[in-house]
């Protein structure tokens, strides 16, 4: 049942995440694009659409097409198990990891945490025998469950976003919000309640796991729905896929299978996508890529665009930028209302905005006094800052930084800003 409804649900979760965030993946000129290596920052727009075009199509394909079982295991020892009537399952993956990959080298913030999920679910069912899928994003879940879990166990998120949270889920069903240590106590609640579903569901308890994931989740979209924090659509959705994801997998029967030797490939798949957030931990890759959400892990910059101030200063006046006074701009306010998604955690992405702005914003002979933190060390002591820097608008500076990694963190090229589209409705402090 589940290899052959799974795939629906997958597909056409897929397509309703991609519609919430299409400013995202089309070319647009309100937020600053930065390629994941340098070499594509010249690259043309049109690709934009190709790999959008891509994505749709793969999607579209996985929800039109499903799993048929065989009928027993002696058939599944000399017959394919996977027919679909158009497209082989491994064929229409390969163009959505293709169309990702184009995607997120044109633009790093496209790598949001859903895209990654979404990318090794995908991976699982081309490489996956029928009877063994069940199991393997079963495994995958508890993974994602851990991993999130150890991130958030720290007094970093217990004293601000855990506290956060639980705020949003108390406006959203009309309770008083708690206050001070007694709500650092209960933000404690999510980790601990993560971590008890993740070991559940690798025991025979699983069941009872999933079903204790349904009333977390459900309760997550209380706290960041309309209702209570407001976050954007792509977070909701996600939040929704669980629950419909984890419903089918405790209806699920635990059966044998007939191994087979071109399964491997989905064995390998798994144990990476399990290991890989150690990677994180050890500040080689983003947060979201270790399931760090909502959680203070180390190497997360924090980015804001402070005062721009008209030169020469004297005489001291109110800062003007396009006309418009300015104060403060916040460049996750500016993500989230512009392309209604979160904007990503990572030092490359926030450092290629500010190389952006900085670009601007000496171009217009304004003073730009932005600013980047980077938390530093693992999430046991997130709280502790190593670097901060203070980027200056002269844009030989970033290049001399950027090239000091492999990850590009300057922005493209090819993309045109409208800075006056962003001065109007992203730019006035206060918005």
């Amino acid at each position: 049942m589940f290899a052959r409804w799974f795939p629906l649900l997958f597909g056409l979760s897929g397509l309703a995440l991609h519609a919430a965030t299409w400013r995202l993946w089309t070319p647009q000129d309100v937020f600053p694009q930065v390629p994941l290596f340098g070499f594509a920052r010249d690259w043309p727009l049109w690709l934009d659409w190709a790999a959008f075009a891509g994505i749709v199509a793969a999607y579209l394909c996985v929800a039109i097409t499903s799993y048929k079982p065989a009928a027993s295991a002696v058939e599944a020892e000399r017959t394919t198990n996977l027919r679909p009537p158009r497209l082989a399952p491994r064929a229409r993956v390969a163009v959505l990891i293709a169309s990702y990959l184009l995607a997120v080298t044109l633009d790093q913030n496209r790598l949001q945490v859903w895209v990654w999920h979404f990318a090794i679910v995908g991976l699982l069912i081309a490489f996956s025998e029928p009877d063994r899928l069940a199991g393997r994003v079963r495994v995958l879940t508890a993974s994602i469950y851990l991993w999130s879990a150890v991130s958030k166990l720290n007094a970093d998120f217990a004293g601000s976003i855990g506290p956060m949270l639980l705020g949003g889920l108390c406006d959203a069903v009309g309770l008083a919000s708690p206050a001070g240590p007694a709500a650092e106590r209960m933000a404690y609640g999510l980790p601990l309640c993560e971590l008890a579903i993740g070991i559940a569901v690798l025991t025979p308890a699983w069941r009872a796991g999933l079903l204790l994931s349904l009333a977390m989740h459900a309760g997550l979209l209380l706290s960041v729905g309309p209702l209570g924090l407001g976050h954007t659509a792509g977070v909701l959705l996600w939040n929704a896929f669980f629950i419909l994801q984890n419903g089918l997998l405790a209806t699920e029967a635990v059966r044998g299978t007939v191994r087979q030797r071109r399964d491997r490939a989905g064995s390998v798949v798994l144990v990476a996508a399990v290991l890989f957030p150690a990677i994180v931990w050890a500040g080689r890759a983003d947060p979201w890529q270790g399931w760090a959400v909502y959680a203070p892990l180390g190497t997360k910059a924090e980015m804001t665009l402070q005062r721009f101030q008209q030169i020469p200063t004297p005489p001291v006046r109110v800062p003007v930028w396009k006309g418009l006074p300015v104060d403060r701009v916040a460049a996750d306010r500016w993500c989230r209302d512009s392309l209604g998604i979160p904007l990503n955690p990572g030092q490359a992405t926030r450092v290629g905005v500010a190389a952006a702005c900085a670009a601007e914003f000496a171009a217009a002979e304004l003073l730009f006094n932005g600013h980047v933190v980077i938390s530093g060390g693992l999430p046991i002591d997130a709280g502790r800052l190593a670097i901060r820097e203070w980027f200056p608008t002269d844009l030989a500076w970033y290049e001399g930084y950027d090239a000091a990694f492999i990850v590009n963190m300057l922005p493209r090229r090819s993309q045109r800003v409208d800075w006056e589209k962003v001065a109007r409705e992203y730019g006035p402090a206060g918005r």
